[in-house]
């Protein structure tokens, strides 16, 4: 067998509405990216990478196989929509099944005692479990009493409220002096989503994209992010209601500038 180390996510079982109720998106992220180097920091203590071609844009190739099992058929069809967008290499390593047939291929993979006894293997944890949550979190409900309620709390003195009315919008222009200066926002919304979108004047009357639009469900959780401001120039922070004809959305927010030096 030449798969000696493998990585079981039973993303099946995840509460991803409830984690995205409990914490904000940075730390999400950042846990996200926190795992991705730990994973790497083990790969290299186990010298067990080989490097085939560049598996995404911020990491070396990580990935042999991804095995999806006991995949809905929605599943497939998502799936088949976003894999123009994938590396061909990428789409070639990832193995959807439902509920029959997976086993025998990922067994010809992996060494069974690598392989917990419920996906197939022969490891099990030393009380027995099957599931071998000793190694592996099998996920569950997040508590309701974890969620984070921000309309219910006392909102933030240091943020501006201000209330965009139906099929509204408010731009706010921030006036960079110094490249480098790294623009920061954080705003949050009350019961409905609202668009954000950051663009930069440029010397011939246009405006370059630096934040693309988007729809930001930032009545479940605060947003925030920042872009480092390579060119001085008048920099637009647009918060965008102009698609929905029927509700005003009250939003709180913060823009902040951090001088290079």
């Amino acid at each position: 067998m030449e798969c000696s180390r493998m990585l079981i996510i039973p993303y099946g079982n995840a509460d991803t509405r409830g984690m995205l109720h409990s914490c904000s998106k940075r730390d999400f992220l950042n846990y996200t990216v926190q795992y991705l180097e730990r994973t790497m920091v083990m790969i290299r203590l186990d010298s067990i990478l080989q490097l085939l071609q560049a598996y995404e844009a911020n990491y070396p190739e990580i990935l042999k196989y991804a095995f999806v099992i006991n995949a809905p058929k929605i599943f497939s069809a998502a799936f088949a929509l976003i894999k123009p967008f994938m590396n061909e290499n990428t789409i070639r390593k990832v193995k959807i099944f439902g509920t029959r047939g997976w086993r025998e291929v990922i067994l010809n993979e992996v060494s069974p005692d690598q392989l917990p006894a419920h996906w197939g293997g022969t490891m099990t944890d030393p009380d027995g479990d099957p599931r071998c949550p000793s190694k592996i979190g099998c996920g569950g409900k997040i508590p309701i009493s974890y969620y984070n309620n921000w309309n219910d709390e006392k909102v933030d003195d240091s943020l501006t409220t201000i209330v965009l009315s139906k099929a509204g919008k408010k731009v706010i222009d921030t006036e960079v002096l110094k490249p480098n200066t790294e623009l920061r926002w954080k705003f949050h919304s009350e019961d409905y989503d609202v668009a954000f979108q950051v663009t930069l004047d440029t010397p011939s009357g246009d405006q370059e994209i630096i934040v693309p639009y988007q729809r930001v469900n930032s009545h479940m959780f605060p947003e925030e992010g920042s872009v480092l401001c390579s060119t001085p120039g008048t920099y637009n922070i647009l918060f965008d209601n102009s698609y929905s004809y029927l509700r005003s959305k009250k939003l709180h927010y913060s823009i902040e500038l951090i001088d290079p030096s």
